[in-house]
């Protein structure tokens, strides 16, 4: 791999995380709106918010995480192939 190619690809993962961290500051926005607004009407239907935003807020931190290493992290890929293995 050359040089121009280690350039280009780290300014593919810089526009990508870039482009997650711009879609995931709105979400989380909104996803906190919504999660205050049912802890007020009902606490169980708050709780269910607070996993499902837990949940999304999970899914752009492992999002950064594959494209800042290039790679899906070994004890999740662990996991996968054991389950596909069966």
């Amino acid at each position: 791999m050359g040089s121009s190619d280690v350039v280009v690809e780290s300014v593919i993962r810089s526009g990508i995380t870039l482009a997650i961290l711009l879609l995931a500051v709105p979400l989380g926005f909104y996803l906190g709106i919504g999660t205050i607004s049912a802890f007020t009407q009902d606490h169980v239907s708050g709780v269910l918010a607070l996993l499902g935003s837990s949940a999304a807020v999970a899914m752009v931190g492992l999002g950064l995480y594959i494209v800042a290493e290039g790679a899906v992290p070994s004890p999740l890929r662990r996991y996968v192939l054991g389950r596909l293995s069966r």
